[in-house]
């Protein structure tokens, strides 16, 4: 079986410990955590496929980083839904919920919260998201009776 991709976005030029122990923990259900900066962001977005992204927001630094370059681009993504995106962080004003986005492809969680936890919330929506997109648009097909 193909490995599943995950984005995981990066706020630091650099992979933190959080990265590497949530790719080894992934890598175990067969899905493959891809680090992407900001400009790869911008290139996948371009593709005409949705995607799944996770990032994590653990310091200031990351806060300021998010929130002058990341959170203009994730609300355009939110918006026009292509893509699934989660985020942790300790700061519950980064959040994205609101008029335009839907639970339906944004979470957001507060820290702190145990990595294996965060890794089954990774999974579970990575497939609820890929079950929506393969669901018959069409509703319920009628009965016929005789």
């Amino acid at each position: 079986m193909k490995a599943r991709i995950i984005y995981y976005l990066m706020t630091d030029s650099k992979l933190d410990g959080n990265y590497l122990r949530l790719e080894r923990g992934l890598k175990q259900f067969n899905y493959q955590l891809v680090p992407v900066s900001y400009s790869d962001l911008l290139k996948i977005s371009a593709q005409d496929y949705s995607f799944h992204v996770v990032c994590i927001v653990a310091s200031k630094s990351d806060k300021i980083y998010y929130e002058r370059k990341l959170s203009k681009i994730v609300r355009m993504l939110l918006r026009n839904k292509d893509v699934c995106f989660q985020v942790v962080s300790s700061f519950e004003s980064i959040s994205e919920y609101g008029s335009s986005t839907s639970k339906q492809n944004y979470q957001f969680s507060l820290l702190p919260l145990k990595l294996n936890r965060f890794m089954y919330d990774v999974i579970e929506f990575e497939s609820r998201s890929r079950d929506e997109e393969r669901k018959w648009p069409g509703g319920r097909s009628p009965r016929m009776t005789l």
